[in-house]
């Protein structure tokens, strides 16, 4: 009965998350950013992450404070609260869990050291707290949620070395089993060299 949208003025410096409803055509704003030269609507790598819960929360991804974070809107459009901040970028959210209050999302560039554009898996509740990495591999992970929440299928790689996919625990991120390891002996064979970083 309900759509949402992201709309985005001409000039790029206004975005907003719209419900509109499908029966009386009524627009209620649920969210918006704004900024002097132009609005992200979100990292261009990945997919768009704002999600609409059943009750009307808005979880909306903004650069407002200079990094790309997540902030909780309640269904009037009122910020509730940040979910995450600090110098690191999120990605996209991959999973909701709208009766344990908590979400997963890949992010770049929160650990220590790690190679800054290398997505990695975390969990956080509703009102930020309890934020956990998932993925310890300094890698680059695609995730792939199982319908019923409870599983993830996770392919990571780097630049240097060739995939590893394998099953894991969605709320641990305990990996289960292995699944898949890529078989790069032909291309060795055939003189192939993995790139570097630099």
């Amino acid at each position: 009965s309900k759509a949402y949208l992201t709309t985005l003025s001409r000039a790029s410096k206004v975005a907003t998350m719209v419900e509109v409803d499908a029966t009386t055509g009524a627009v209620k704003r649920l969210a918006v950013d704004s900024g002097k030269t132009f609005v992200e609507l979100g990292n261009p790598v990945d997919p768009t992450p704002n999600y609409v819960t059943e009750d009307g929360e808005t979880l909306w991804w903004s650069e407002r404070d200079g990094w790309g974070h997540l902030y909780r809107y309640g269904p009037d459009g009122t910020l509730r609260n940040r979910v995450t901040e600090g110098p690191w970028q999120v990605g996209t959210i991959v999973h909701v869990d709208e009766r344990g209050r908590r979400l997963w999302f890949t992010a770049r560039g929160r650990e220590p050291g790690a190679f800054v554009y290398y997505a990695r898996l975390y969990a956080v509740n509703f009102d930020g707290s309890g934020l956990s990495l998932l993925t310890p591999e300094d890698a680059d992970h695609a995730i792939q949620v199982s319908p019923n929440g409870r599983w993830a299928i996770d392919t990571w790689s780097r630049v240097e070395t060739p995939p590893v996919t394998v099953l894991r625990e969605l709320a641990t991120g305990r990996v289960v089993r292995p699944l898949e390891t890529a078989d790069v002996s032909q291309l060795t064979a055939a003189g192939f060299r993995g790139a570097r970083t630099f």
